[in-house]
């Protein structure tokens, strides 16, 4: 009987993993959801002049010469996600998300959480 439960636990095992964005070739990636044609996003979002009082520096994780943006999500919630204001989508816990077509220079990135708690990086090359 024992051996029957622990074969069954092996058979409903779903393995998960997470998406590389430095090697996933897409639009946007590593989104839990998003709330804007990538697109329109990114025809819309350009370098930010200045950056925000208080914003926190991030090093832009995109390879040198690629016109992308990656950022990792510090915190262990997940949170609505917003570049230069606008909002993008829905990022994991600890989740890295790419999102490619951007121009290089600084972002300013938001993250606002369900306890009603924001961060604000400073994305720079």
């Amino acid at each position: 009987m024992l051996l029957c439960l622990a074969g069954l636990a092996l058979a409903t095992h779903v393995t998960t993993f997470d998406i590389d964005p430095l090697y996933t070739r897409g639009a946007f990636t590593g989104f839990e959801s998003l709330l804007a044609e990538p697109a329109t996003l990114q025809s819309q979002l350009r370098p930010a002049s200045t950056a925000p009082g208080g914003a926190e520096p991030v090093k832009n994780a995109a390879a040198a010469g690629e016109k992308a943006l990656v950022f990792t999500n510090p915190a262990n919630n997940g949170a609505e996600l917003s570049v230069n204001g606008t909002k993008v989508g829905w990022i994991g816990p600890y989740a890295t998300v790419r999102m490619d077509g951007l121009a290089r220079g600084a972002y300013t990135v938001r993250l606002a959480f369900t306890t009603g708690y924001v961060r604000t990086f400073q994305v720079v090359d």
